[in-house]
């Protein structure tokens, strides 16, 4: 929710990107799409669920606020430049993988939630369990989309201005009260998934037991 609320003005004011490039950089998003269909299944039977997700998520953690710190160092791409763009390109692609592998990641491991509960009390119950995960979901990013709004408020961006009609330091605040919100995200994103106790010799244990059960 903060960094779909806050990517806009992160595009025109601070990375200073025209209408065609900020267009051009979702292009890669298909292909991002692609390799994490194939590579979250091998995560998944080489790391398991767990492992695979916090690990994906946490590599996803460091980059997401990268491009924003060593811009501040001045260790970045020069605005206006193709290889500010073309950087740029690359990290989202990779970080938009990382999350949609972590993302397939959790929703197989809700699956496995569901037929531990099965389990447990006899009851397939997989529709509370998904639209609970919607609805956590939908309440993080309408709080995202808030905190985007506070943060706008804070440091006092102006309405409506135009690319390079707003302070540098302005500009600046956007980027350092970004990042430890991100952080904060991320670490309760992780904090959540180290809850999740079912291993792969559990699943199939509950797997094995619900094959029994239906035999006749």
């Amino acid at each position: 929710g903060v960094s779909t609320s806050l990517s806009i003005y992160f595009s025109r004011h601070f990375w200073e990107l025209t209408s065609s490039e900020i267009g051009y950089m979702n292009l890669p998003y298909f292909l991002s799409a692609l390799i994490a269909l194939g590579v979250a299944p091998w995560i998944s039977t080489k790391l398991g669920k767990k492992r695979g997700g916090m690990l994906t998520l946490a590599i996803s953690f460091g980059m997401a606020p990268m491009p924003y710190i060593l811009r501040l160092l001045g260790w970045f791409p020069e605005n206006g430049t193709d290889a500010l763009f073309w950087t740029l390109v690359v990290f989202n692609a990779l970080e938009v993988t990382l999350i949609i592998i972590a993302a397939s990641l959790v929703a197989a491991m809700i699956a496995d939630i569901v037929e531990d509960s099965e389990v447990k009390t006899g009851r397939r119950s997989e529709g509370i369990f998904f639209a609970a995960n919607s609805f956590a979901q939908k309440a993080v990013n309408g709080l995202g989309v808030v905190v985007a709004g506070q943060i706008l408020a804070i440091i006092q961006f102006p309405t409506q201005a135009k690319p390079g009609e707003v302070p540098e330091s302005t500009i600046a605040d956007l980027a350092i009260y970004y990042i430890p919100v991100i952080f904060f995200f991320y670490i309760l994103a992780l904090a959540v998934l180290s809850l999740y106790k079912i291993n792969r010799a559990g699943h199939e244990a509950n797997l094995r037991q619900l094959a029994d059960s239906q035999r006749p």
